[in-house]
């Protein structure tokens, strides 16, 4: 069963930094989204990275 209760969900919310699985989604197909997740060290990669695509 899902995190979020539900038994057949094909999503999958993947943290982009540390690879934990945040979620998973009810969707169609076998899909994997990134995102980030609350852990402190994947916020500051997060920000990091925000920060630096904001200097293009």
């Amino acid at each position: 069963m899902g995190q979020n209760g539900h038994m057949n969900d094909l999503g999958t919310i993947v943290c982009k930094h540390c690879g934990n699985v945040i979620d998973t989604v009810d969707t169609e197909n076998v899909v994997t989204f990134y995102s980030s997740c609350q852990n402190d060290q994947c916020k500051d990669l997060n920000s990091e990275v925000l920060f630096n695509d904001s200097d293009s």
